[in-house]
């Protein structure tokens, strides 16, 4: 692994085959990547080319079959279930195509749901949680539920959540892919000023116009980078 200080995310040689009896399917085939830190990377490709493993890999969400991921110097291919989980907690925000937001829950409790989970809830929660919500244009609606507002909305409050605990690396799934052109172009604004204030961000997307919101792009075919 390199020891530049610069690089936050270093990949080597990833690989990942799913078995279904006695199928395998090779969704990535040897990736090699390193990301620095703040630095804003797309990933573009087209579906089944292997961008949501390639998230998944950096997440911790599903087991290298080959290869090295370091996040940050820690090697995550290496970790347990347990660490891995709390690994992503502190350190991962994860931005969903569908949103996942609980439909119960008001989007304030939505938002300061991962904070429960790492056990980092506390008297200024609250606080943050809107702040976050202020951020993304919707502190007018913190008391709804997520049926009440609309999908881009839905979405912005999926992006709040994301960085409830501080992530250094946030990672985004298509998140536009429901969105109209207009939303889409005021939750990129919000990415964005997450960027400029010192997030790593990886945004996966089919939709190559995504060159011109990001500042590097790499290309997925066939889980290699083309």
């Amino acid at each position: 692994m390199a020891n530049d200080s610069d690089i936050l995310i270093e990949i080597r040689n990833l690989k990942k085959t799913y078995r279904e009896g006695s199928v395998e399917t090779e969704a990535l085939r040897g990736i090699d990547l390193s990301v620095k830190k703040g630095e804003y990377l797309g990933v573009v490709g087209k579906s089944g080319a292997g961008k949501t493993t390639l998230l998944n890999m950096i997440a911790g969400l599903d087991k290298v079959t080959e290869g090295e991921i370091s996040v940050d110097g820690e090697r995550i291919d290496k970790m347990n279930e347990v660490k891995k989980a709390i690994w992503r907690g502190q350190k991962v925000g994860f931005i969903f195509q569908s949103f996942q937001l609980l439909p119960g829950l008001s989007l304030l409790d939505n938002v300061m749901l991962p904070m429960d989970f790492c056990g980092k809830l506390n008297r200024h929660s609250h606080e943050k949680a809107a702040e976050l919500l202020r951020m993304v244009g919707l502190i007018d609606h913190i008391h709804k539920i997520p049926s009440e507002i609309s999908g881009g909305q839905q979405q912005r409050v999926a992006i709040a959540r994301a960085l409830a605990n501080d992530p250094m690396v946030l990672l985004a799934d298509e998140p536009t892919g429901r969105l109209d052109t207009a939303t889409s172009e005021v939750v990129f604004d919000i990415f964005e000023q997450v960027v400029e204030k010192g997030t790593t961000m990886i945004i996966v997307s089919h939709d190559h116009s995504l060159a011109e919101r990001t500042r590097r792009m790499i290309r997925l075919v066939d889980g290699k980078i083309s």
